[in-house]
């Protein structure tokens, strides 16, 4: 799997790090958090994310909130970051509660930022931001989901109102 890692076709790299998140083997993060923080190409390295969280390991939390605190990273990656970290967050054990506080404040930063990009909102990093506050149930998550109630998707208010009904904010 290494080998296809590192391949020189972007089109290999890419379905090799879905291959690595789907096999779910914790071996596999090193080579993805290689991928997601040099490869060139941004599929790729979204790929690497979302492969990250469907291992989810702790192991590839810091990476990731790495890309969500970046605001110059491209959009897709941001998003698939925030949809790995909710991954991570919730197969965390309710004895981590420290480490799951920390993973959740990094989503909502997420959905906040997005939320005072009215003009240019990426509607990905919203819709897997609002289903990542809804796996990990963050203090705080009723200000920063209401947010969204006012948006023209009616995608993104849809899944606003989801989260908050799901979370029983008020």
């Amino acid at each position: 799997m290494r080998a296809l890692l590192s391949e020189k076709n972007a089109r290999v790299r890419k379905r090799a790090a879905l291959a690595a998140g789907r096999i779910g083997d914790e071996r596999a993060v090193p080579a993805l958090l290689d991928l997601l923080k040099q490869d060139r190409d941004n599929e790729v390295r979204q790929m690497a994310a979302f492969a990250i969280g469907e291992i989810e390991s702790p192991a590839g939390a810091d990476a990731l909130m790495a890309v969500l605190n970046n605001t110059g990273e491209p959009n897709e990656v941001r998003a698939r970051g925030v949809e790995a970290l909710g991954k991570i967050a919730t197969a965390l054990p309710e004895s981590d509660r420290e480490r799951k506080r920390a993973y959740g404040e990094a989503i909502l930063n997420t959905l906040n930022f997005e939320a005072g990009r009215r003009s240019r909102p990426d509607r990905l990093t919203i819709l897997l931001g609002l289903t990542a506050a809804l796996r990990t149930r963050p203090e705080g998550a009723g200000p920063v989901v209401i947010r969204f109630l006012d948006y023209s998707d009616p995608r993104i208010v849809a899944d606003a109102l989801n989260t908050m009904a799901r979370l029983r904010l008020k």
